[in-house]
């Protein structure tokens, strides 16, 4: 009798030790859904309201058109934008595209959240790094307009979320089942690359960092890693999608396409390669150059204590979790190089830093809560606090991101349709020219105008 009560007390623990685990599980899950639906809470009433103008007005067009856009093609966008249109059937194309981006970019926030929860973050304060993500105003700006750059975030994310899950799961069984994370990997990082060729650089973090994490795995089951190296190479077969929508209906856009090598230039992106430099040692000295504009920028999208308490997270996790350290810095640190040593005038290039802020936030807020709540009581008000923040952040930035009241681009698409008599040729530039061929193809307006850019040697035609 009394072993069976010892047996019992033996028990209890660990029983009491799965629960716990359970709650922490669902209080989890119940933060990165917090993270979602406040970026949606902010994204959805801010969103442009109808076509814009240049990319995102092309972004918008090429879906539902299954048409090829600029170099490098991005046919997991436009194929997923297609799925979308289908599956969101309310307001404009144009709109429903703008609102695409906001739920990905949303969906890179809750997965956010998760990453920061299962590197040691508690649940409330991995939601206020979700959160703070959020309202970070590149972020925001890339949530509000049809974009392959916010989708982009998204898939960066995931993969994330996906090396630490393989990671913990090669530590700890009990974590999960790593093998599935690992294939799942290695086809969301073709998926990824077949969407902006930017994931090549987070792939170079990621790919050694994941084998080195699960090198013992590996030496007992070799055949994993190339099973997940053909599951990428399966994802990069999308980019069939190129030469079929070529064979299929001609190169609407873009007469280069028309040739195999055309096709190659563009997937590559033979025409920006002039402007990139981030194999050359000058890009170091561009960054240091550059670094008193950066942090600059940086303050000025994220404000000041966010950034400390993230400077104060990658310490804490460099302390304790040296490869999680690595990759999170390693693809803060390339985004930056590419940010840098592409053209340094594009923003959207640093989402995935900012990914990384995010989570360094709220670890950064874990690290401090955990030193106060041993030696005072006053700890707990930071939590709160921590969650205030990015409502505060949100309701200040709110006139500097918000395009719901932006109809410049439809007004200028009447004012040209107006202006112009029938059977016109109207040469343009790509910007303005993207808006009109959106509103002839799409909503079927003014199918007589023959629209040309002949300064990208490009040519619209319904």
């Amino acid at each position: 009798m009394a072993v069976a009560r010892a047996g019992a007390r033996s028990r209890l623990p660990a029983a009491a030790a799965l629960a716990a685990l359970a709650g922490r599980v669902d209080a989890v899950r119940a933060a990165a859904l917090g993270s979602f639906a406040f970026g949606l809470i902010v994204y959805v009433p801010t969103l442009l309201p109808g076509v814009a103008f240049g990319d995102w007005a092309e972004m918008q067009t090429a879906p539902a058109l299954l048409e090829v856009p600029h170099p490098t093609g991005y046919p997991l966008f436009i194929l997923v934008g297609r799925l979308w249109l289908f599956i969101e059937p309310f307001g404009s194309v144009a709109w429903r595209m703008n609102l695409f981006a906001a739920v990905v970019v949303a969906g890179a926030a809750a997965i956010a959240t998760l990453v920061a929860a299962r590197l040691g973050a508690r649940p409330l304060l991995a939601l206020a790094g979700g959160m703070t993500l959020v309202v970070t105003g590149t972020v925001w700006d890339a949530a509000t307009v049809a974009e392959v750059n916010g989708f982009h975030l998204f898939l960066v994310a995931l993969l994330l979320l996906l090396a630490v899950r393989w990671r913990d799961g090669c530590r700890d069984p009990a974590f999960g089942r790593s093998d599935r994370d690992l294939l799942l990997g290695g086809l969301v990082g073709g998926l990824a690359i077949a969407n902006h060729v930017l994931a090549i650089p987070a792939l170079a973090v990621l790919v050694p960092s994941v084998v080195w994490a699960g090198r013992r795995r590996l030496d007992r089951r070799p055949g994993i890693l190339p099973l997940a190296g053909l599951l990428a190479c399966l994802g990069l077969v999308v980019y069939l999608f190129i030469p079929l929508r070529v064979a299929l209906s001609g190169p609407t856009d873009y007469p280069a396409l028309r040739t195999w090598e055309g096709i190659w230039n563009h997937v590559t992106g033979v025409a920006y390669q002039r402007d990139v430099e981030i194999s050359s040692p000058g890009t170091l000295v561009a960054i240091v150059r550059d670094l008193p504009g950066l942090l600059g920028y940086a303050v000025g999208e994220a404000t000041l204590v966010p950034l400390v308490f993230a400077a104060v997270g990658v310490v804490a996790l460099a302390r304790r979790d040296g490869w999680a350290a690595f990759v999170t810095g390693g693809l803060f640190a390339v985004t930056v190089w590419v940010f840098v040593g592409y053209r340094g005038d594009l923003p959207h290039y640093l989402l995935v830093a900012w990914l990384a802020v995010g989570i360094w936030l709220a670890l950064g807020l874990e690290a401090i809560v955990a030193a106060l709540e041993r030696s005072t009581w006053w700890w707990r008000t930071l939590v709160p606090l921590a969650l205030a923040v990015p409502l505060l952040a949100g309701a200040i930035e709110l006139p500097n991101h918000d395009l719901a009241a932006d109809t410049t681009p439809t007004a200028f698409v009447d004012e040209v349709h107006a202006l112009l008599p029938p059977d016109a040729i109207l040469f343009t530039y790509w910007d303005a020219g993207e808006a009109l061929h959106y509103t002839q193809c799409v909503e079927h307006e003014r199918p007589d105008l023959d629209v040309i850019a002949p300064d990208d040697w490009v040519s619209f035609r319904p």
